[in-house]
């Protein structure tokens, strides 16, 4: 993922990542924004922003648009 964001020149806190399992963590901690699905790990469950159990990806979904709005409106706007 390092190696992805780095050459595309993607801002870590642009990242959105899922995982279900521990082997996620790893992962989760280089993301801006991290969700645990149906996470079976208590490091997983500890690390996550958020925790989704139900199984309705809309959930996931508005997670994820109210992230990136809400890095949209913090992010600094440059004057032309």
């Amino acid at each position: 993922m390092d190696s992805l964001l780095k050459e595309y020149s993607i801002p870590r806190e642009r990242v959105v990542v899922m995982g279900d399992s521990s082997g996620d963590v790893p992962m989760m901690n280089r993301a801006g924004f991290s969700i645990a699905i149906h996470g079976n790990s208590a490091k997983l469950l500890k690390i996550a922003n958020v925790s989704v159990t139900q199984d309705n990806l809309m959930i996931v979904s508005s997670l994820i648009e109210d992230y990136l709005t809400d890095l949209e409106i913090r992010r600094p706007r440059h004057r032309r």
